[in-house]
C-alpha cells in the first residue's frame, strides 16, 4: 500500500510539473474510468480526487449505428480485409465439407456395390448348390 501511495504521489507530482502552466490541479483526463459506483467512491473517499468536469457521450442512434459507421469509416481497410479473409476461410471450409461428403457418398456407393455383387454371387452359389 505504501508503494502504491508513493507511486501515485510521484505521478501526481510529475503531472503537476508538466501541466502547471495550464492547470493547478494536474489536468487529468480519465477515459472510461470510473466505470462503476465503487470506483467513484474510491476516487472520492480514498483518492480525494474530485473531477472538475464530467463529459458523458452517448449514441442514441438505432443500436449505436452512428458510432459503428463512424468507427468503420476510420478502420475500413482493416475491417474489409478481415471480412475478406473470413469469407475465404468459410468458402474453403464449405468446399472441404462438400468434398468430404462426396467422398463418403462415393465410398458408401462402392461398398454397397461390392456387397450387392457379393450378395448376388452368394445367392447364385447357394442356388446352384441347392439345385
Amino acid at each position: 500500500m505504501l508503494f502504491i501511495k508513493a507511486h501515485k504521489h510521484n505521478h501526481m507530482k510529475f503531472a503537476m510539473e508538466m501541466c502547471h502552466p495550464f492547470s493547478s490541479n494536474g489536468g487529468w483526463v480519465l477515459d472510461n474510468f470510473p466505470f462503476n459506483r465503487e470506483q467513484w467512491t474510491f476516487l472520492l473517499e480514498r483518492g480525494n480526487i474530485v473531477p472538475d468536469d464530467i463529459i458523458c457521450l452517448k449514441d442514441d442512434s438505432n443500436n449505436g449505428d452512428f458510432l459503428i459507421k463512424r468507427w468503420y469509416q476510420t478502420k475500413r481497410d482493416e475491417v474489409d480485409e478481415k471480412i475478406r479473409v473470413r469469407k475465404e476461410n468459410e468458402e474453403a471450409e464449405r468446399l472441404r465439407a462438400e468434398e468430404e461428403a462426396r467422398s463418403v457418398y462415393q465410398l458408401s456407393s462402392l461398398i454397397a456395390l461390392v456387397f450387392g455383387e457379393l450378395f448376388v454371387l452368394s445367392c447364385i452359389a447357394i442356388f446352384q448348390f441347392i439345385c
